[in-house]
């Protein structure tokens, strides 16, 4: 199961490693990686689902595929 120090750890890694990359580096939020760590948790779930709300343009589908690799 997915916590909050391990997506944190893990993504500060993906930073070290990959500094010279076209991407810009990723600065996450503490309330992203919560939401990271609850879709990971309902995706890990069977028959789990979740309908996500906001405006767009915030980084729904962006945390979502991040929550899915994981």
């Amino acid at each position: 199961m997915l916590t909050f120090e391990a997506v944190r750890d893990l993504l500060e890694d993906v930073d070290k490693h990959e500094p010279s990359s076209c991407i810009p580096p990723l600065h996450l939020f503490t309330t992203t990686i919560k939401h990271i760590t609850r879709i990971a948790r309902i995706l890990c779930c069977r028959n789990g689902h979740a309908l996500l709300i906001g405006r767009s343009g915030l980084g729904k589908r962006r945390i979502t595929y991040m929550a899915a690799a994981y």
